[in-house]
């Protein structure tokens, strides 16, 4: 259950300021959802090249997917060398050093949310932060990142419909042989991607869409269950709604997950009932 009586400054005193007034709607429904949750929230902050920003941010955004739930990314200002400083925001669960010893790229600072960042580097309140802090905790939301997420955004938007044929083309192989196991991992390599691309740059309803199919494919899995009949019809429904949301983003129209019939469909299959 959610905590609307608390302020979400007081849930999380380690947010840097202003933060909270550059988040969407849908961002800020998600940090109250984190502590009911059982999770933190995990603030990770780096540097990219600029010139390599794209590649860098898409591989650091692929590695954050597989140990989190993203909700935000925001840029803080530039480092001393002219280089973008770049904040995410995720919702998570593992150790801050077992985050810190997956991650590739450098430097990187991280810490949790829900400590106050006067107390954040104290051994005696949370494990210290592993690396440089890559920028003062006062920094302000530097608004120009605004162009370059709005930039970023409009390139997954204008990519994304490659990622719908793909997926098209996989069904079409697992319409034809349901034991096509390449055609099962790509249609979950896709959707685990979706899962966290998406949210990094505010499409919550794609990343709420992949984590439904990503979960439903591992429990078939886990299972050894044969793909049943009724999957191929429910994938093409949720391809449908995935093409259908970043139609509508591409025209300024959000639309949420729990507006699809497959979502809740997926969400049931999820809990073992089928569909």
């Amino acid at each position: 259950m959610d905590q609307p009586d608390i302020p979400l400054s007081e849930i999380f005193p380690g947010l840097p300021p202003r933060v909270l007034d550059y988040l969407l709607d849908d961002q800020l429904a998600a940090l109250k959802r984190i502590p009911s949750a059982g999770q933190r929230l995990v603030l990770i902050e780096t540097i990219f090249d600029a010139n390599l920003f794209a590649t860098q941010a898409g591989k650091f955004t692929y590695e954050l997917a597989a140990m989190g739930r993203p909700i935000a990314t925001l840029g803080r200002g530039v480092a001393d060398d002219g280089r973008p400083r770049v904040l995410f925001l995720m919702a998570g669960v593992g150790p801050l050093e077992e985050l810190a010893g997956k991650l590739t790229h450098s430097p990187v600072s991280i810490r949790d949310a829900s400590i106050p960042v006067v107390l954040a580097a104290s051994p005696e309140v949370s494990r210290p932060i592993f690396a440089d802090p890559v920028v003062s905790p006062d920094q302000q939301i530097d608004e120009s990142f605004d162009k370059t997420l709005s930039g970023l955004r409009h390139l997954y938007i204008t990519e994304f419909p490659e990622r719908v044929e793909r997926l098209k083309r996989r069904l079409s192989e697992l319409d034809r042989d349901r034991s096509n196991g390449p055609a099962i991992e790509e249609i979950q390599r896709i959707s685990h991607s979706i899962r966290g691309s998406a949210g990094m740059y505010g499409f919550h309803s794609l990343s709420d869409l992949g984590e439904v199919m990503e979960e439903c494919l591992a429990s078939l899995r886990l299972a050894a269950r044969p793909m049943p009949d009724a999957f191929c019809p429910l994938c093409a429904a949720w391809i449908s709604a995935l093409a259908d949301i970043i139609d509508s983003a591409a025209h300024g129209v959000n639309k949420s997950a729990k507006d699809y019939d497959v979502y809740h469909r997926l969400k049931v299959w999820m809990k073992g009932t089928g569909s």
